[in-house]
């Protein structure tokens, strides 16, 4: 080049030989295997150990992914690549277990629903969250990659490719792995510590509830359940309601089984709304039910509400059946 344009100079020059890259490699993977050793102990700590080896997969995933269009497109691999790699590491562990605190939630809530129907909801429900925490993401990386130079254009790269694979990785790898692996669904311990003393009035049990005529347990104060409104679709509806997709119907609550059992053949899921605490569907109602092809899944009316609407929205036959829990008066 000089002898072509003599005012050419070489500020530096820099070369990375073979015991360097070796080094490099070496510290590479160290850096990822302690990282994702860190992650599987506090996982494993703070849920379950089928927990942490969906996230341990999730996160080799999108390692490998990573390298892999590196290695593809030959892209330079270096020092800043690595922190990108660990810091995509972060980003798709921190989605994960979001899932997983709601996927524990959700176990408590619903102990009769299938896993897989479980994890679904779970999915629905917090996939807004993670979906706008990607995007939000990605268009900052995105300004930095097209305005960055150079200089950090590798670490970028890197960082945007992890932050797609880390949140497909978060909804379809991490909970599929504790789907294949199995989970317990009595979580009789509190994830955050010991678990603490529950006053009957906050949790009611079948020991501290007294059970009425129906054989529905509930302390005394959970009787108030006859009065009250629901809004639904905009329209004020005085009373306990049956909600499906196309219409809702009066209900006179437990006394009354005959709209209940008129869902056979139109639902496959009842969600029972209960008044303002959990308790349990009556045991011959529940039973008739399933005969019918409906199986039940008590629960708080609020609860009934919220889960009906998720599940609705994923096109699933489902109908819900609401005791009002507030006072009678104006809504």
């Amino acid at each position: 080049m000089q002898q072509v344009d003599p005012q050419v100079t070489f500020a530096s020059v820099e070369s990375v030989g073979p015991k360097v890259s070796a080094e490099l490699i070496r510290t590479a993977i160290m850096a990822v295997a302690a990282a994702t050793v860190g992650i599987l102990l506090y996982i494993w700590l703070r849920f379950e150990w089928q927990f942490a080896v969906g996230a341990v997969v999730s996160l080799l995933h999108d390692v490998i992914l990573t390298v892999g269009i590196f290695a593809l497109f030959q892209m330079k691999f270096d020092l800043t690549t690595i922190a990108a790699l660990l810091t995509t590491l972060g980003f798709s562990v921190n989605d994960t277990v979001v899932v997983f605190d709601r996927l524990r939630e959700n176990l408590i809530k619903f102990k009769t629903m299938k896993l897989i129907d479980v994890m679904n909801l779970t999915v629905n429900e917090t996939l807004s969250r993670t979906v706008m925490t990607a995007v939000t993401t990605a268009i900052a990386l995105t300004a930095m990659l097209v305005l960055g130079g150079d200089v950090v254009r590798g670490f970028v790269f890197a960082m945007l490719w992890g932050v797609f694979v880390g949140t497909y990785s978060t909804v379809y790898v991490a909970k599929s792995v504790v789907l294949w692996l199995g989970v317990k669904r009595d979580w009789s311990k509190d994830g955050d510590g010991p678990k603490k003393n529950v006053s009957p009035s906050r949790a009611p049990r079948r020991s501290d509830a007294r059970p009425d005529a129906h054989g529905f347990h509930r302390p005394e104060r959970g009787r108030r359940l006859w009065t009250g409104f629901f809004r639904i679709a905009g329209k004020v509806h005085q009373g306990a309601q049956v909600v499906e997709a196309d219409r809702v119907t009066p209900w006179g609550g437990l006394d009354d089984p005959g709209p209940l059992l008129a869902l056979a053949g139109r639902v496959d899921v009842l969600f029972l709304g209960l008044g303002a605490q959990v308790g349990y569907a009556p045991r011959d109602l529940a039973a008739q039910l399933d005969a019918l092809g409906v199986r039940v899944e008590a629960m708080a009316s609020a609860t009934a509400a919220r889960t009906y609407n998720v599940t609705l929205s994923e096109g699933r036959r489902v109908a819900c059946a609401l005791i009002p829990c507030e006072p009678a008066g104006r809504p």
